[in-house]
C-alpha cells in the first residue's frame, strides 16, 4: 500500500500549482490530508490526474468511499465547466 500511497502523492505534487505544497513535500514535512484532498480534486477536475478505482478486494472501511467521492466531485465539476 505504501507504493500506492506515494505514487498517488507523487501524482497530486507533480500536477500542482502549490509551490508550499511541493516545498514541504521535497523537505519531507508533514502534508496535511485535507490539503492533500484539495489538491487532488483540483488535478482531476482540471483533467490532469485521472484516477482508477479498483474496489473488488479492498477490504471494509479502507477509504474508498471518500476517495469515490473526491472522484464524482470532480469529475461532475469537470463536466459541468466545459461549455
Amino acid at each position: 500500500m505504501r507504493d500506492e500511497r506515494t505514487w498517488l502523492l507523487e501524482a497530486i505534487i507533480a500536477e500542482t500549482e502549490s509551490d508550499d505544497l511541493v516545498s514541504a513535500y521535497l523537505a519531507g514535512e508533514y502534508l496535511d490530508p485535507a490539503t492533500l484532498t484539495l489538491e487532488f480534486r483540483d488535478t482531476v477536475r482540471r483533467g490532469r490526474v485521472h484516477p482508477i478505482l479498483l474496489t473488488a478486494a479492498v477490504p471494509p472501511d479502507f477509504g474508498m468511499d471518500n476517495v469515490a467521492d473526491i472522484v464524482t466531485f470532480g469529475f461532475s465539476q469537470a463536466a459541468n465547466a466545459r461549455p
